[in-house]
């Protein structure tokens, strides 16, 4: 896979990084939620929609330790409100839209967190930049703190506890 690929370092190089990098704060989330980030295969053609396909994939749970999100409901459907405000993906839409009423179902004292946190994701888009090409490989070994700063993401300071977390430190 030319354009941009991403090499994604083995669980063990990265866990063994500097506690305050992207590469062990990812190992870390890799392993908490039993992920496997070589789970999807690189597409066979040259077309551009299998590349961001592909990208999307390869990329969503770096998106889940650089935006603050963690895997339960609120923190992926923050994600896919991310994901909805950077690229106006259907998907997304569907994907929150889906998830909502699942929670409201399932779960109706969850709505107020699902969404703030839904609320936020698609806010943090307004400071930003355009994390699909984000050089990812560039910063596995760079303090999270930085790689955020990198990519135009502060901290937030209302919405998901995760995010509240990142403005008391």
């Amino acid at each position: 896979m030319r354009r941009g690929s991403l090499e994604i370092p083995s669980l063990e190089s990265l866990s063994v990084s500097a506690e305050d990098t992207l590469g062990f704060a990812y190992s870390i989330h890799l392993r908490r939620y039993n992920l496997n980030p070589y789970f999807y295969n690189a597409p066979n053609g040259d077309r551009v929609i299998d590349y961001i396909s592909y990208r999307l994939y390869q990329t969503h749970d770096l998106w889940h330790v650089i935006l603050s999100y963690d895997v339960s409901p609120a923190g992926e459907l923050g994600v896919q409100a991310f994901t909805f405000a950077q690229l106006g993906t259907p998907l997304s839409l569907l994907l929150m839209a889906g998830g909502m009423l699942n929670i409201v179902e399932s779960a109706p004292e969850l709505c107020e967190e699902v969404f703030a946190t839904m609320t936020e994701g698609y806010t943090k888009r307004k400071t930003s930049h355009f994390l699909l090409r984000f050089p990812f490989n560039e910063h596995w070994t760079s303090p999270l703190s930085k790689v955020r700063e990198a990519a135009g993401l502060t901290p937030q300071c209302s919405g998901s506890a995760s995010a509240a977390a990142d403005c008391e430190r």
